[in-house]
């Protein structure tokens, strides 16, 4: 998906983050303009595990319409 974005445009924005054991949630925002021209403003969740110090999985939630809609548009 970032490969569709303009990279001189993207911009992050973190609001937090929460470690309990192996698991860490982190918030944050992703700011770009997608190469097809439209705005992409996206709010993201994503809740890491992570074992022997390293990423073991990954669950992401954001608002897959609005990507659809603005990035594969």
């Amino acid at each position: 998906m970032m490969a569709r974005l303009d990279a001189e445009t993207v911009e992050f924005s973190f609001d937090g983050l929460l470690a309990d054991g192996d698991r860490v949630l982190a918030e944050w925002n992703t700011r770009a303009r997608a190469k097809s021209g439209g705005q992409y403003d996206q709010h993201c969740l994503a809740v890491f595990t992570v074992r022997h110090g390293r990423i073991a999985a990954v669950r992401e939630y954001f608002d897959t319409l609005h990507a659809q809609t603005v990035v594969f548009a």
